[in-house]
């Protein structure tokens, strides 16, 4: 997830709406498990800025160790 945006095809959109749609289109094809549909739909009602340290957080507790573009975004 936290690669999304590369992943996705994304990063070299420059529209912003594009760049979300392609990102969250991914997103929604590549998601599988309960538990990290239902942290995406908790992303939703949080502050902007509580985001992104959020998704740092999930990555690090899932055991993922590198960095998370997606989190960086703004």
């Amino acid at each position: 997830m936290c690669n999304a945006v590369v992943r996705s095809g994304a990063a070299k959109i420059k529209n912003p709406s594009e760049k979300a749609q392609k990102i969250a289109t991914f997103l929604m094809q590549k998601i599988k498990t309960q538990e990290v549909k239902d942290f995406m739909a908790s992303l939703g009602s949080m502050m902007p800025e509580d985001k992104g340290p959020a998704l740092k957080k999930a990555a690090a507790e899932a055991g993922y160790k590198g960095t998370c573009p997606l989190a960086d975004m703004k």
